[in-house]
């Protein structure tokens, strides 16, 4: 059974970086430090503040909040909570997180039923691993995917473990299989920028071209080599020049070139590729497509993306059942919504979730879509599936980088969803636009 057809199993993807280049609120706000990283992970929502804290909220299934609490279950942890210090960059999952220090020491946690921990311990079980544990050192960059992870040393060699059925591991090891990798293993040198997808893994070098390797079924590699199959693509190959950023999504990718434009490819059922073709139809679309100019920042959530523009505007496209797009249309609808539109001005950061979106706007964080587990940083219908309507603003300060958490449809060709608790994507309330909330925690 391939491990798309396992019951809650989820996916999540981050980009990381070294070297390479709704409503209006009226709160009064400082304006925030720069981000170091931009990702998405699962159902969890990891922040990292400036003093070098990293607080964690939302589903802690398998320890991946890094806490005790909750483990084994699915109930809401709402309120963020401290869990290390001295952390410079962090990516989350499908249930497993990943913690960078600024001693370039890797700190991991969370599921390691596959390895992604990067670590024996219970590797190849479904024992929760709350405790942050270190595993490598020397490190630069991280990257989370579903059930794997990439890590960028400073050296600029790439280095994976976790799942590999589809060759997301950039090796041959235990393709078509869903045994647990836990080595770490080196398979690329001169990389500048990582980002995990699903079952898919991109990597940017130094001189601007673009990677790819693992699950091609829709064309997220950006090759039609084995796109729209289930083979294994466990060979780096090179597909884009020219890029500058990138960002992995549930099946599609995003590739900002230096001079701006931003392109799209891979799975385009619900318009994350913010183009009409195939909308509303399972096939792969391979062929990176310009779709806007003037992009700085990209995020890709499991089926929505979101491009940060050199004017501060945000635009959204993709689908929109939870709010996720910042707008109210087609909330509570599978519709595709392909045409990018403008939902905010003033942005400076964003990051996809799978069906939540986080952005910083005039120094203050908002979330938006989904909040079944509490990963919008708020106890607001946790556990409903109702709507999140607008709170009053809430500001938090001080907050360098955040993952929020994602629930993944990974359906591939003639398979089921993998969204165990609603038995399919479509039941889920519509959300809006909520402040980030820490509750109980004064001077934050």
């Amino acid at each position: 059974m391939r491990i798309r057809l396992i019951l809650l199993l989820t996916a999540g993807a981050m980009v990381a970086v070294i070297g390479v280049s709704r409503p209006p609120s009226t709160a009064a706000a400082a304006p925030l430090p720069t981000l170091a990283t931009i990702s998405a992970g699962e159902r969890h929502s990891l922040v990292l503040k400036s003093d070098g804290s990293l607080w964690t909220f939302g589903e802690n299934f398998s320890g991946q909040l890094g806490t005790a609490i909750n483990n084994g279950n699915e109930n809401p942890n709402p309120a963020p909570r401290q869990v290390l210090t001295d952390v410079m960059a962090v990516a989350a999952g499908g249930f497993h997180s990943l913690a960078l220090k600024h001693d370039g020491t890797l700190w991991t946690f969370g599921d390691n039923s596959l390895g992604q921990l990067g670590r024996a311990s219970n590797s190849g079980t479904n024992n929760p691993n709350p405790v942050p544990t270190q595993v490598m050192s020397g490190v630069a960059a991280i990257a989370a995917g579903a059930f794997h992870s990439l890590v960028l040393k400073a050296d600029g060699s790439l280095w994976t473990f976790g799942l590999n059925e589809d060759g997301e591991l950039g090796n041959a090891t235990n393709n078509g299989t869903v045994n647990d990798n836990p080595t770490p293993t080196q398979v690329m040198s001169g990389v500048a920028a990582i980002a995990a997808g699903a079952f898919h893994s991109l990597a940017l070098k130094g001189d601007g071209t673009l990677w790819t390797f693992g699950w091609n079924s829709s064309g997220q590699l950006g090759t039609a080599v084995n796109s729209g199959t289930t083979t294994p693509n466990p060979t780096p190959t090179q597909v884009m020049t020219g890029v500058a950023a990138i960002a992995a999504g549930g099946g599609h990718s995003l590739a900002v070139k230096n001079d701006g434009s931003l392109w799209t490819f891979g799975d385009n059922r619900y318009g994350q590729l913010g183009t009409t073709t195939n909308n509303g139809i399972d096939v792969a679309n391979y062929a990176p497509t310009q779709v806007l100019t003037g992009v700085t920042k990209v995020a890709a959530g499991d089926e929505h993306s979101l491009a940060l523009k050199s004017d501060g505007s945000l635009w959204t496209f993709g689908f929109n059942w939870d709010g996720e797009l910042g707008t109210a249309t087609n909330n509570a609808t599978a519709n595709p919504n392909p045409m990018p539109t403008q939902v905010m001005a003033g942005v400076t950061e964003v990051a996809a979730g799978g069906y939540h979106s986080l952005i910083v706007r005039n120094g203050e964080w908002l979330a938006i879509g989904f909040n079944w587990y509490g990963q919008l940083g708020t106890s607001l219908n946790n556990e409903t599936e109702n709507p999140n309507p607008v709170v009053t603003p809430l500001v938090l300060k001080d907050f360098v980088s955040v993952v929020p958490g994602r629930l993944l449809d990974s359906r591939g060709p003639g398979s089921a969803t993998v969204d165990g608790l609603f038995q399919g994507i479509g039941v889920r309330g519509a959300g809006s636009v909520t402040e980030l909330v820490v509750a109980g925690r004064g001077g934050v």
